[in-house]
């Protein structure tokens, strides 16, 4: 048996022998290879190996406890989570993807799935929008509100009795040259002239009346007529050269022309009760407004004149009522004297138009 355990080992030798000189160089190359290898990763991780090794290495329980307490040599470093950024965006079919966008895969599903989604919120934008987009354009009418009659004094008439006293300017007169306004009696108008001044200082007011209303509704260029004697729809105001005339009521400023009649005229518009009604003042000298203004009553709109067919400085004053399809009115003038009928169609009498809505307060329509 010690035989066969030599011859074994003979042969071992021999074979081993062979081994190492046919590949003994490259075993001896590659062992200095792999220490060399082995040395400069430990160099590179020294701390990491000794820890390792360290916990390699057998230790009673006390030690394993105090270990434990201890600090890692090597801190922790979180891997940062992916953040979704989701957008709410609406569709008309909430289980159809938008046109366009891709559809999640399953890797951006589990992406979703693993990190909470983050909104992000679009602030809405301020836009400043003009007045008029807001707010509708207000369509109201200036109020009426009431008449006044359009000066609130005249010239004391009856008692001048030169061509120096009556011929004066508004501004060259004083206060003691004026009077309140008289009243428009068709008794005291129609008085001959002639026997008035006979007794002229008993007379003063009633010669002043005849001389202010110099020419009536629908009446004759003649200081004794009445009423509906010629074609002049109007009432002639005479008042000093450059008196300063006031709308008769609230509204606005419809027209401002020139004519062979009237010469330098205003058309004011006025509504009340339902009803519109213009206003026109002839013979101006200048104007104190613009088409389109909107006037107060009493609110200056021009100064007297002799503008036009006209022998004296006066006022020809007229109101006339809106026709059906016209937009731009032209004053009633007709070219015979007017029935009642024809009369209440076109125009109304100026005096009793403001006496009749003096005072009153009614909102235009």
């Amino acid at each position: 048996m010690f035989q066969h355990i030599h011859t074994y080992l003979q042969r071992l030798t021999w074979l081993l022998h062979r081994v190492w000189e046919s590949h003994g160089r490259i075993l001896i190359a590659g062992s200095f290879g792999i220490i060399f290898g082995v040395s400069i990763g430990l160099s590179d991780a020294e701390p990491k190996t000794a820890m390792i090794l360290s916990h390699m290495r057998p230790r009673n329980s006390m030690e394993r406890k105090i270990r434990m307490q201890q600090k890692p040599l090597v801190s922790t470093v979180r891997k940062k989570e992916p953040v979704l950024l989701s957008k709410k965006i609406e569709s008309a079919d909430p289980s159809q993807p938008l046109a366009g966008s891709p559809r999640l895969t399953n890797q951006t599903e589990q992406m979703k799935s693993a990190a909470p989604a983050e909104t992000i919120i679009v602030p809405r934008a301020v836009v400043s929008l003009p007045a008029e987009a807001i707010m509708p354009k207000s369509d109201a009418f200036p109020s009426f509100e009431h008449a006044v009659f359009p000066v609130t004094k005249v010239p004391n008439w009856g008692i001048m009795e030169t061509p120096a006293e009556w011929g004066r300017t508004f501004q060259e007169m004083n206060r003691a040259d004026f009077v309140n306004v008289p009243a428009y009696d068709l008794d005291v108008l129609t008085q001959p002239m002639q026997t008035l001044l006979l007794a002229r200082a008993e007379h003063v007011p009633d010669i002043t009346a005849k001389l202010v209303y110099s020419t009536r509704y629908f009446g004759k260029y003649d200081l004794d007529a009445s009423e509906f004697s010629a074609v002049h729809p109007g009432v002639d105001i005479k008042l000093a050269l450059g008196t300063p005339v006031g709308s008769v009521a609230g509204g606005k400023v419809h027209r401002i022309d020139t004519g062979k009649g009237l010469g330098l005229f205003v058309v004011v518009e006025h509504r009340t009760n339902g009803e519109t009604f213009y206003s026109i003042y002839g013979h101006f000298s200048r104007l104190n407004v613009k088409e389109g203004d909107t006037v107060k009553p009493g609110q200056i709109v021009g100064y007297v004149g002799m503008t036009g067919n006209t022998t004296a400085p006066h006022l020809h004053l007229q109101i006339d009522r809106k026709q059906e399809g016209k937009t731009v009115h032209t004053p009633y003038w007709p070219s015979a004297i007017p029935s009642g009928k024809n009369v209440e169609r076109f125009t109304v009498h100026p005096i009793r138009f403001i006496q009749n809505h003096a005072g009153t307060a009614v909102s235009a329509r």
